[in-house]
C-alpha cells in the first residue's frame, strides 16, 4: 500500500503550504492562515491538506470545545478518522506493534492525534522525523521538535494518508 506522501512532489507541496501558516493566531474553528488570521488545530491540519490535494474539500475535521475532554470519554476527532475518513487514512495507535511487528515511525505528512484529558482533542502535522506543526493557545502555528516531552508523553495515533482514495 502506498501513501500520499511517499511521492516527493506531495512532500514538497506539504512543507512549502506548512510554512505559510506559521505564525497564524490560534482562534477556534477558523481556518484563515496569516498573522491577521486566526486557526485551530484541526481546522488549519485539515486547510493543508485541502490545499495541497491530500483531500477534497467536504469532509472537515471537527473542532471539539475546549473543554470538551472534561465532560465527555469518547473523541470527535478519532470517531470521525474512524468513520468518515477511514477509506482515506491508515489509523496507527502509538505504541502498539504493526502488522510486521514494529512500532509505527512518525513520517513526514502524518496527522498526530494527542490525548488532552479523557480523550484524542488535539492534532499536530508531522513535517519531517524531528518537527510538527501545531497550533495551540496562547502561541498559534509553530513548529514543535517531536523530542519535546510535553506534547509526545500524550501521542495516542498516527493518522496516515493513504495514496489511493484521492
Amino acid at each position: 500500500m502506498g501513501y500520499f506522501f511517499d511521492k516527493p512532489e506531495c512532500l514538497g507541496a506539504l512543507r512549502e503550504e506548512a510554512a505559510t501558516w506559521l505564525g497564524t493566531p490560534f482562534r477556534y474553528g477558523a481556518a484563515v492562515k496569516g498573522a491577521g488570521g486566526g486557526a485551530d488545530c484541526c481546522r488549519m491540519t485539515y486547510a493543508i491538506f485541502v490545499a495541497i490535494g491530500a483531500l477534497t474539500p467536504g469532509k472537515v475535521f471537527p473542532s471539539p470545545p475546549a473543554d470538551y475532554t472534561l465532560h465527555h470519554d469518547g473523541s470527535p476527532i478519532d470517531d470521525f478518522f474512524k468513520t468518515e475518513l477511514a477509506a482515506e487514512f491508515e489509523r496507527f495507535s502509538y505504541g502498539a506493534a504493526t502488522a510486521d511487528g514494529e512500532p509505527p515511525e512518525i513520517r513526514a505528512g502524518d496527522l498526530l492525534g494527542f490525548v488532552i484529558g479523557r480523550n484524542i482533542h488535539h492534532l499536530a502535522l508531522a513535517i519531517d522525523g524531528e518537527r510538527m506543526l501545531q497550533c495551540v493557545k496562547p502561541h498559534g502555528a509553530r513548529l514543535v521538535s517531536l523530542q519535546d516531552t510535553t506534547f509526545m508523553k500524550r501521542l495516542a495515533v498516527i493518522y496516515r494518508r493513504r495514496a489511493e482514495n484521492l
